[in-house]
């Protein structure tokens, strides 16, 4: 089974990946399995130290960041579901590039497909940086879908 990593930000570019992958699906010899992967900034760490940097600390102040990712999953895991195609959704906190590169690489993915643009014009010139970055950190192949 062919797994490929879609990260997932929230636009409308991000579910146009997610269609291209729906298209490429159809098209394999092999069934694909799609991980979806929402990627959160972590928890600066002046706020752990506000608490007393327990662990349990740690996850109270990530919680909501975790629900955040779920929800912004949510229409990809439609998009897949209608399509019948198999697949994960994970919430990830740190950096976008290096978390998508370092995910691909612990879930044992084959393709990495995302977009070359985010939520506007601000975000897309950031997105447009963790695409190139992913790029270079992934050690498999990357499809850029405008």
């Amino acid at each position: 089974m062919l797994r490929i990593l879609v990260p997932i930000d929230g636009s409308e570019h991000a579910l146009v990946a997610v269609q291209e992958v729906i298209q490429l699906a159809a098209k394999l010899a092999q069934p694909a399995e799609v991980l979806l992967l929402n990627v959160q900034h972590p928890v600066p760490a002046k706020f752990l130290l506000l608490g007393k940097g327990t662990p349990s600390d740690k996850r109270e102040l990530e919680a909501p960041l975790r629900e955040a990712g779920e929800e912004t999953l949510q229409p990809a895991r439609d998009l897949l579901e209608r399509a019948k195609i198999t697949h994960a959704c994970h919430v990830e906190l740190g950096h976008p590039a290096e978390t998508i590169a370092k995910f691909a690489r612990t879930f044992h993915c084959e393709m990495i497909v995302m977009a070359t643009r985010g939520l506007n014009a601000g975000a897309g010139l950031l997105l447009g940086s963790v695409a190139t970055k992913v790029v270079h950190l992934a050690e498999i192949p990357v499809l850029l879908v405008r």
